[in-house]
């Protein structure tokens, strides 16, 4: 628009400049001049010459008046059209990095030709999103500036792109294959050095996938997709590398996908079922409680580890639905038993951060009449160090409504003596590779002996995890655990076989106890 007004304005110019010239030629050939002042002489009565003066200083102003207008119609004109340069800019450009958005992206390949070599990398970063959550956005915000600087900088006539939070495209017309790949390379080595933001110093690193065209996808709707599929692998397979696209990368994905819709179903339905792990009294083989477990038994009897589905339920937000559902089981399963019989059950990580975890678990309690003090909340020593502030206030809380607290696999997350101290818990469950180990290597029964030491001195209950022999049994004992859990007893056992279990191993004593029948 801006070209074609120039265009006119220099046309009308022209135009007028050789009218002009026209003019001034034809009165110099006629004599015009000199014949026009012998006219005013013959009539100077009219006033002629004052009537030309008059009608000249009129046309001088007018043209004076119309120059300035017309100066701020340029103006006016310039800023309109920086005004709609900077719209046009904004709407193609994302506003925090200034990279191109993903409004531009999909105009780009809409119009891409399907038979033009282009290979396209999504880039996804690790560990930005508890990046964001601990040192907040403004932090977030500067950091993916400085990412979307340094992918720019890799390769000028690349198109990079923010596809969406922490997630950028780059795109790479023309080149081949092997180029592709050394711009990844390259990419992932812009981000493994450290970015620092007003004096932190953060490591990101990214997982990228690279998919190309016409070799991976017909056109360029598909072809972030497939750069989408082997973004997902590179995740999977290391922290910080790059995967080209690969076609079991799409039956891989549609695996993922059917894992992840059985276990929506499973919880939903209920399909994931607690067992219960006895918990023995060493001093005396009486019963002290058990431990439910998570059991998944799919209707073909296949059954899928915890190892497997309790990461994936966490990663779905599904963690919170399938803890009330499994403790409420529980906590009803345990109703019906001995009212000595404790119930031990394990909190994540994840559910430390619901701040609704302590009126879920009292609405529990209550639902079902299960007594506080028969309730025992497991928190791993792990979960405990990377987030001691959280776990202290969840801890506080729990407690406040008269449930115990266990610091679960105690001796493996590094927790300091201060630490432990500062924790209102109830128990230390040993952690099962010292137990295993104890008979064969000296400095894990040193550090049971020290671990059974410190809790008595604070005056905690102790567990010995994964007992599994009977010469283990005798030195658990023998160093002065109090509690010892694993396969020598019983293995995880189903509500209705855990009752019969119960059943089978005697009735109470003159104190009350359980009685475990003696092998």
């Amino acid at each position: 628009m801006n070209a074609e007004l120039k265009r006119r304005a220099w046309q009308d110019a022209v135009a007028l400049v050789m009218a002009g010239l026209a003019i001034w030629l034809v009165s110099f050939h006629f004599d015009l001049f000199d014949r026009i002042l012998m006219y005013l002489a013959r009539h100077e009565h009219w006033e002629l010459d004052e009537i030309i003066f008059a009608v000249l200083m009129a046309g001088l102003m007018g043209f004076i008046y119309a120059a300035r207008r017309l100066i701020d119609l340029g103006g006016e004109s310039r800023r309109r059209y920086a005004a709609e340069s900077q719209a046009r800019w904004s709407a193609d450009r994302d506003a925090l990095t200034g990279v191109y958005n993903r409004r531009y992206l999909e105009a780009y390949l809409k119009d891409f030709p399907f038979d033009r070599p282009l290979a396209a990398m999504m880039v996804d970063l690790n560990n930005f999103k508890s990046i964001n959550d601990l040192r907040g956005h403004q932090k977030g915000d500067a950091i993916l500036q400085e990412v979307a600087r340094r992918i720019g900088d890799v390769r000028p006539k690349t198109i990079v792109t923010r596809y969406g939070g922490d997630e950028f495209t780059v795109l790479y017309a023309d080149g081949t294959a092997e180029e592709a790949s050394r711009i990844a390379g390259d990419i992932l080595k812009a981000l493994k050095k450290p970015i620092r933001v007003e004096g932190d110093e953060f490591f990101i690193g990214a997982s990228i996938g690279l998919a190309s065209m016409p070799q991976h996808a017909e056109c360029a709707k598909d072809l972030l997709y497939m750069a989408d599929l082997a973004m997902y692998q590179a995740k999977k397979r290391s922290d910080t590398c790059f995967e080209v696209y690969h076609p079991w990368f799409l039956s891989d994905l549609q695996e993922a996908a059917a894992a992840e819709r059985a276990l929506r179903e499973a919880v939903r339905n209920e399909e994931i079922e607690p067992y219960y792990q006895p918990l023995v009294e060493l001093e005396n083989g009486r019963i002290a409680g058990c431990e439910a477990l998570a059991r998944w038994f799919k209707a073909d009897g296949t059954q899928i580890p915890p190892s497997t589905f309790i990461p994936q339920a966490e990663k779905l937000g599904l963690i919170d639905e399938l803890f009330e559902s499994l403790l409420r089981r529980a906590c009803r399963d345990a109703k019906n038993w001995d009212d000595r019989v404790t119930l031990s059950f394990n909190l994540s990580a994840t559910q430390l951060d619901n701040p609704a975890l302590a009126y879920r678990v009292a609405s529990i309690l209550d639902e079902t009449g299960l007594r506080p003090s028969r309730l025992e909340l497991e928190i791993t020593e792990s979960t405990f160090v990377q987030n001691t502030e959280v776990a202290l206030d969840a801890i506080a809380e729990l407690k406040a409504l008269g449930v115990r607290i266990a610091l679960d696999d105690f001796g493996t997350g590094y927790s300091s003596l201060s630490q432990l101290a500062s924790l209102k818990i109830d128990r230390v469950k040993i952690d099962r590779s010292f137990v295993m180990q104890c008979m064969a290597d000296e400095r894990s029964m040193s550090v049971v002996q020290a671990i059974v030491s410190l809790s008595r001195t604070l005056k905690l209950a102790t567990t010995a995890e994964g007992i599994e022999q009977n010469d283990q049994y005798l030195e658990m004992h023998k160093v002065g655990c109090d509690i010892g859990q694993g396969f020598l007893f019983s293995k995880a056992l189903s509500s209705d076989a855990f009752e019969e279990w119960l059943q089978q191993v005697g009735e109470p004593d003159e104190d009350g106890n359980m009685l475990r029948i003696a092998s």
